[in-house]
């Protein structure tokens, strides 16, 4: 099946889950306009949708938008938008050719994984015009909760900067070798951000200044399965920034040791090992422990197999 247009008359719908369609093309087919559907009026009144595993998905309808010939993208797709105006969660993984522009003026969690860039989320649309970039001109687009994840923290930055300001969420997987390629991302939603995961990044080595400085209202941090990342405030400039988080948490089997520049979270109340070395575990015990003197101001610390 390479349409569901008999979706169509679903308008009461609020909970649309499609996973592992593998021959779907487009939710709603041309011919059907003939019986009188509206392509940009088919949920009116979904909250939840899920998009999973749906490799040949192209576009919303297959009428100006979409994939064509030899895969060239449809020059006028851009300018129709879809109208989702009820939807409040977002799921979109594993979907490389899916390019449409989705307008979701009440879209509060948003999960997104394994995408085209060229896919667009917007929150409004009024006499805007939204360029290739998804950026618009006009009235703000601020969504005021967003959680997100996403395996290219870069793509972030084809929103306006207000879109992203409220974000609130986010985890993060992708090629990134330093968060410093983040900064801009990270300072738009500086006052926002309350919880950030980072999680196999193979290729970062650096967390420390260039993009997680700027998170001043962060409350939870994980760095998880990212073998190569350096905690060396030395390296980094922490010698003149002090990151006031409630909670840091890491799983790094290569660690051997904290550093001295722990001290300078003088808000952390919660510091988890997972996983750890041996050796960095008898490090932090009290109060013999060489690395002792660097985290005993943390009221809770925690290790976790």
């Amino acid at each position: 099946m390479e349409d569901l247009t008999c979706l169509g008359n679903l308008r009461h719908l609020k909970f649309l889950n499609l996973i592992g369609c593998g021959k779907l093309k487009y939710i709603f087919e041309k011919s059907a306009l003939a019986g009188g559907s509206d392509p940009n009026g088919l949920f009116p009144r979904l909250r939840k949708l899920v998009m999973n595993y749906l490799r040949e998905l192209q576009g919303w309808t297959n009428i100006g938008e979409g994939v064509g010939d030899n895969n060239h993208i449809n020059s006028s797709f851009s300018m129709a938008p879809i109208p989702l105006p009820q939807l409040t969660f977002l799921w979109i993984e594993d979907c490389p050719n899916l390019i449409s522009i989705l307008l979701c003026p009440n879209l509060v969690e948003l999960y997104i994984n394994w995408f085209n860039k060229r896919l667009q989320i917007i929150k409004k649309l009024g006499n805007e015009k939204a360029d290739a970039s998804g950026s618009t001109t006009g009235s703000s687009n601020v969504i005021s909760k967003l959680r997100l994840m996403q395996d290219d923290v870069l793509w972030l930055n084809s929103f306006p900067r207000e879109v992203i300001q409220s974000l609130d969420e986010l985890r993060m997987s992708s090629e990134l070798e330093s968060l410093k390629e983040a900064g801009d991302v990270f300072s738009s939603c500086s006052s926002s951000l309350r919880s950030l995961r980072i999680e196999k990044c193979r290729k970062l080595r650096s967390v420390i200044s260039g993009g997680l400085e700027h998170l001043t209202a962060l409350q939870d941090l994980t760095i998880s399965e990212c073998p190569n990342v350096n905690l060396l405030g030395e390296e980094e400039g922490m010698n003149t920034i002090g990151m006031p988080w409630p909670s840091f948490s890491h799983s790094l089997r290569n660690l051997t040791t904290t550093n001295d520049w722990m001290p300078k979270l003088t808000s952390l109340r919660i510091l988890r090992f997972f996983c750890c070395s041996k050796r960095l575990k008898e490090r932090c015990q009290q109060p013999t422990g060489e690395d002792w003197p660097h985290i005993q101001h943390i009221p809770s610390i925690q290790f976790h197999e």
